[in-house]
């Protein structure tokens, strides 16, 4: 994804947006490399998936890019791949005010 933001911009709308998702706990936040990690649980049976945030300038603004992972299994059904969907349909939508 990319957004219209200079990169520390944009991390900062990352972190904000993470600090929102349910079920997510931060792990790890580098304002330096830009990189946020943070451990979700599922909503049925709690696993815990790991997350990975990176924040990198790009033409026409910054690109995030994102990872979900399981630690358990192999088979998530689409539990990470609709976690990021979801933070990144949050992260660009207006903010709060």
């Amino acid at each position: 994804l990319v957004l219209p933001l200079d990169a520390d911009q944009a991390f900062a709308r990352v972190q904000s947006v993470a600090r929102q998702q349910p079920g997510w706990v931060l792990q790890r936040t580098d304002a330096v490399e830009r990189v946020l990690t943070a451990v979700a649980a599922t909503r049925l049976i709690h696993f815990k998936d790991d997350v990975t945030l990176r924040v990198r300038p790009a033409a026409g603004g910054a690109r995030i890019d994102a990872r979900s992972r399981s630690r358990v299994g192999r088979d998530d059904l689409h539990a990470n791949a609709h976690r990021i969907q979801r933070f990144f349909h949050d992260l660009q939508a207006p903010p709060a005010r």
